[in-house]
This record gives C-alpha cells, sequence and structure tokens, in this order.
C-alpha cells in the first residue's frame, strides 16, 4: 500500500497512496484510497448515501457529520469491497456546497481526457 523512499543516515520513508479522484460509476474492489462527491440523499446514524449523477455510494463515518439532505460534499476514504459493489470508509468530508458542480464534472472530464 506504500512504497519505501531512500532517505538520509539509512532512514527508510513510506510514501502515502493517494486518493484518486472517481466518479461513482467508475468505484471498483480493487481501489484502496479514493476521492468522490455527490450529494448526500440518505442519513442514517453513522452513514450517508451519496449520489454524483453516475451512481450512489455508501459512506461509512465515524459519529456525526454536520451535513444535510441535498448538502454536496466531497469525500476522502478508502474503498470497502461488499457483496454486489463498494462502500467507502469515510477518513476526510469536505462541504462543497460553495462549488459549482457543473463546472467541477467538466474539470474532472477534462482530467480524465488528459490523463491528468
Amino acid at each position: 500500500m506504500s512504497d519505501e523512499v531512500a532517505g538520509s543516515g539509512g532512514f527508510q520513508a513510506q510514501r502515502r497512496l493517494p486518493y484518486l479522484d472517481r466518479r461513482i460509476d467508475e468505484l471498483t474492489q480493487d481501489d484502496i484510497k479514493v476521492r468522490v462527491s455527490g450529494a448526500v440523499i440518505e442519513k442514517r446514524g453513522d452513514v450517508l448515501i451519496i449520489d454524483d449523477g453516475t451512481g450512489q455510494v455508501r459512506i461509512a463515518t465515524e459519529g456525526p457529520k454536520g451535513f444535510d439532505i441535498n448538502n454536496l460534499i466531497r469525500v476522502f476514504g478508502r474503498v470497502i469491497p461488499v457483496e454486489g459493489g463498494v462502500e467507502i470508509s469515510g477518513e476526510i468530508l469536505q462541504d462543497m456546497s460553495d462549488v459549482n458542480m457543473d463546472l467541477y464534472k467538466r474539470t474532472h472530464d477534462i482530467e480524465k481526457a488528459l490523463g491528468v
């Protein structure tokens, strides 16, 4: 999950894997760390369901979060394979209410096309 990088004095530093930007319909059980954005469509205790227009995914969180239905959020987390798909263990949840989601999605598509 991490690569060792030689440092000075024989110290071995470990690089962390990046969070890969994904649309919900792009998530696979082979993904490890991802970031996804979408609207909260359901809340149940420590679980949020978000929808980005391509699909829905369950986000498991630790403790209550201050997000309401229809809030736009970005989730950084680890993919957990489950029967019939995946869910995400949310590590960082970010309010995206002030982001123009149409522009955000177009930028995402351009970056994908360019391989960025």
